[in-house]
């Protein structure tokens, strides 16, 4: 019958066994985050390793123990290969999240396991086992052989590259952080040293393994940065995945408003490096901080819009202040957002309804006098043929306009699409053939005899040269002579075109490629919506170019565009 035998020791071991169960249940429940589930793998194999160890101390069958020690070995191994990949995916250090580099290292874990599996045939693990009595306690000896000694300095190396993980990591973050890494470090600490300490044979509980008490402080840590510290909360995977990679500019700052750490988006509007500014004043960087800080506290809205000075580019800011539980400031947060593209919209917005109004008022208006002209009107008047042209022109032109303005918006909503291969020396003359008013009869268009083969989206490039074209000879002189050419720098090709016109002065340029803007000389005298340009200027901008003008008053006007090659 089994003999069964009973110390003190192993209420610590059962006790750790249990603790690391329900460890490994609470942090299994936790949000799914980077590591959560790793690490409660890591603490079922813990729970593993101290179950079996202590049921291998109750028996004193030499048969029982050998199966539970394989139990133990099961957990033990786990366990350490476990809270490496723990580390890796708790650090975020990508370069050793590789597959392969995982399952090479898993190797020496499955070859000592098989050895342990076959510690009764083979003695590449243990040379021999025996039990011997300690105290009236009926033990387990072994004799360490090769594999045993291999697995060891594997598993040590395992358990220092964790720690040295964790402290390079902390090292590198910002010093508010670093409490809350700190516990991880010191649990590795904690399992290494006892474990040394019985291997070399200097052990204060001997001849039981005090590995598996040790645990009872890891596990106090452990629930201690579960509660206080938010371990597998927060920090490092915020750190990484949504500070670092946040939009918005992020600024940390202590309780003396002095900057802890910067995300890089934050360095790119301050045009700034992060380690040149820890532990500067604020105002080192941003001057109205306190100014900022002051209106904000007066303003019911939390969040107030500023301009840095830099050209065109105006930010809405938020300062939050970084409390403890007990209500003690400890720090704040900056944040900024870059609204300076919300602010064109909403200004395009609004010239956009106003153009619609203007541009579509004008031709309704006339329609409508037109239709009640012809309800009271004869049907045999000579005037009603020209109303009725009037409604239809009308029509026409309010279709033109409604064209133009959702042209307009296709633009932006698409992105540049694949490059095609484009024949300028087809695609030009069928230009000017298209755009060629009727009762133009008398103009002259210099062209080169070879133009480039480009690549780019055909329909993108015909439609900057139907607009350029056709602007030429609308504002161009009487008759109306073109040059259209081009030349190369570098990596772009620069086009032109060129008309006689009476050109523009630099009031008119600077707002040239503003969306239904028109030139105050021709709004009433030549057809047009304002919308040509601010197309031309949209395409070319998506292609990666740029468009621009050189004209003098009585001298014309010079339209460049240049794409990449």
């Amino acid at each position: 019958m089994e003999a069964w035998q009973f110390s003190p020791f192993q209420i610590a071991y059962i006790t750790s066994a249990a603790i690391s169960l329900f460890l490994a249940f609470v942090v299994w429940n936790l949000k799914p985050i980077n590591g959560s589930k790793i690490m409660a793998s890591v603490l079922i194999a813990l729970w593993l390793w101290m179950a079996s160890y202590s049921a291998q101390l109750i028996s004193t069958s030499l048969s029982i123990k050998l199966i539970f020690i394989r139990f133990e070995y099961l957990g033990l191994i786990s366990a350490i290969y476990l809270w490496f990949i723990f580390i890796v995916y708790y650090t975020e250090y990508k370069i050793f999240k590789k597959k392969w580099l995982l399952i090479t290292l898993a190797i020496p874990p499955l070859a000592t396991m098989y050895n342990v599996l076959t510690i009764t045939s083979n003695h590449f693990f243990y040379k021999d086992f025996c039990l011997k009595s300690y105290d009236g306690l009926i033990l387990l000896t072994k004799t360490y052989s090769t594999g045993f000694y291999i697995w060891t300095a594997y598993g040590y190396f395992l358990l220092l590259a964790s720690l040295f993980l964790v402290s390079y990591k902390a090292i590198s973050m910002p010093k508010m952080y670093r409490k809350q890494i700190l516990p991880i470090a010191i649990s590795a600490t904690i399992l290494i040293i006892p474990n040394i300490l019985y291997i070399i044979g200097i052990n204060p509980i001997a001849p039981f393994d005090p590995t598996g008490l040790a645990f009872l402080l890891v596990a106090i840590v452990i629930i201690y940065s579960l509660n206080v510290q938010s371990f597998l909360n927060a920090v490092p995977i915020a750190h990484n995945v949504v500070f670092k990679n946040a939009k918005m500019g992020i600024l940390i700052l202590d309780e003396e408003n002095k900057i802890v750490d910067t995300n890089p988006a934050a360095e790119k509007i301050f045009k700034c490096d992060k380690k040149d500014n820890l532990s500067k004043a604020i105002e080192t960087i941003l001057p109205e901080f306190y100014d900022l800080q002051k209106l904000l506290a007066e303003k019911s809205d939390s969040v107030i819009e500023v301009n840095l000075g830099q050209k065109n580019i105006d930010y809405e800011i938020k300062i939050a202040e970084l409390k403890k539980e007990n209500g003690i400031q400890y720090g704040s947060i900056v944040m900024l957002w870059d609204i300076s593209e919300l602010k064109a919209a909403f200004y395009e917005l609004d010239a956009y309804a106003h153009t619609v109004a203007h541009d579509l008022k004008t031709p309704i208006g006339h329609m409508v006098s037109y239709a009640n002209l012809l309800q009271n009107i004869d049907s045999n008047d000579p005037d009603k043929d020209k109303m009725l042209e009037n409604i239809v022109q009308g029509g026409l032109k309010m279709t033109e306009i409604i064209d133009e303005l959702l042209k307009l918006a296709k633009i932006r909503s698409l992105d540049a699409k694949d490059a095609e291969k484009i024949n300028l020396d087809t695609l030009i003359p069928g230009v000017v053939k298209r755009v060629l008013p009727d009762e133009i009869i008398d103009s002259t268009i210099k062209s080169p005899n070879n133009w480039p083969t480009i690549f780019g989206n055909l329909i993108w490039i015909e439609e900057i040269w139907v607009n350029l074209i056709s602007n030429a000879f609308k504002y161009g002189g009487a008759p109306p002579s073109i040059e259209l050419g081009y030349s190369e720098v570098d990596s772009f090709y620069n086009f032109y075109v060129k008309d006689n016109g009476i050109g523009i002065s630099n009031e008119e340029k600077m707002k040239l490629f503003t969306e239904y803007s028109r030139l105050s000389k021709h709004k009433h005298n030549v057809v047009g919506h304002g919308l040509g340009l601010s197309i031309v200027y949209r395409i070319i901008k998506k292609m990666g170019g740029k468009v621009w003008v050189e004209s003098e008053l009585g001298q014309g006007s010079t339209f460049y565009f240049s794409i990449p090659k």
